[in-house]
């Protein structure tokens, strides 16, 4: 499953335009990656790992479409049925 984030200011890496972030749902090697009380560092760096982007990409991007990208990161961890406890 991937996810796509169309991104309301598109970011100029060199010669690229870059319009769109495509999210692949983490694994658990990815996962191990994150330490115990992950920063917001540390959540775009897993962003980078998902989407197969260089870490440039997130420090370039608008606040705004960063925000949308951290929070379909976010969505990942918490999707799913509930336990109904």
């Amino acid at each position: 499953m991937t996810v796509t984030i169309k991104l309301e200011s598109p970011i100029e890496i060199g010669n690229d335009l870059i319009e769109e972030i495509k999210l692949r749902r983490p694994k658990g090697k990815d996962m191990k990656s994150l330490p115990g009380n992950p920063t917001m560092g540390d959540y775009q760096k897993l962003a980078a790992k998902l989407s197969g982007n260089l870490p440039a990409v997130f420090d370039e991007m608008d606040s705004y479409d960063l925000t949308q990208v951290l929070e379909a990161v976010g969505n990942f961890f918490t999707s799913g049925p509930t336990t109904g406890v």
